[in-house]
């Protein structure tokens, strides 16, 4: 950021000089900085305007509102760049005014010169017309949003996988879906269970092969074969 520097002797100094571009109005601001008291004139309660003369010798002036915190000890204003400052280039010489007291008998207090130069640019209206400008600036937005939902779709994706179950368990004589061999939900309680609760893959030899008929995954078996399951001492699950 271009920043201005008051010293104690009145003169202006460019601490932080920066390029700065014809018609520039949003990309960065002026900063000065300010003693809190300069010749007995307490500059934090009074009226601070920047006067300047382009290299078009038009005058003009803006007056400077001072930020509520200090800046490494100094007060703080800023010259946006949409001042008319920057519509012509060249040399612009500026300085600092500083009305203080009563309005009809005000003390002012004027600061050295401080020459700043504003960058010529190429004028390029002959060659993109603003409506393709605006034209490309939708089309980068409307890319933006597209991303933008790509990547909530994918997050609420990877969210929703984390929820799918991929395996069942026993814990605290319950039985439960589960994912990475955590239990999730409340289960079926075991002794609530009347028959056993086989898992039959006796028709697939391959144990990598996935089976055919899924709905024979899970059985529950109404023959009363103690000797193979017993699910009220040992919770025994057949494979």
């Amino acid at each position: 950021m271009y920043t201005i520097l008051l010293n104690d002797d009145k003169s202006l100094i460019a601490t932080e000089p920066q390029t700065i571009y014809q018609n520039e109005n949003a990309a960065d601001s002026i900063r000065f900085l300010l003693p809190e008291t300069l010749d007995e004139v307490s500059i934090s309660k009074s009226t601070i305007f920047v006067s300047y003369i382009r290299s078009d010798n038009r005058a003009d002036v803006d007056r400077l509102d001072v930020l509520p915190e200090l800046y490494n000890g100094y007060l703080e204003c800023h010259l946006k760049m949409a001042s008319r400052i920057t519509q012509v280039p060249g040399k612009v010489c500026l300085f600092l005014q500083i009305y203080s007291g009563d309005p009809d008998r005000p003390t002012i207090l004027k600061t050295g010169e401080h020459n700043l130069i504003v960058a010529a640019h190429n004028n390029m209206d002959h060659y993109i017309a603003d409506i393709q400008l605006s034209a490309l600036y939708r089309m980068q937005t409307n890319i933006n949003q597209l991303k933008m939902d790509q990547s909530d779709l994918a997050a609420a994706q990877e969210e929703m996988r984390e929820e799918i179950p991929d395996d069942l368990i026993i814990a605290e004589r319950r039985l439960h879906l589960s994912k990475d061999e955590n239990p999730m939900g409340e289960g079926i309680d075991l002794d609530k269970i009347d028959d056993p609760v086989l898992f039959d893959d006796s028709g697939n030899d391959d144990p990598d092969k996935p089976d055919d008929n899924q709905d024979d995954v899970i059985l529950f078996d109404p023959s009363d074969d103690s000797s193979s399951v017993d699910t009220h001492d040992n919770e025994v699950i057949t494979f």
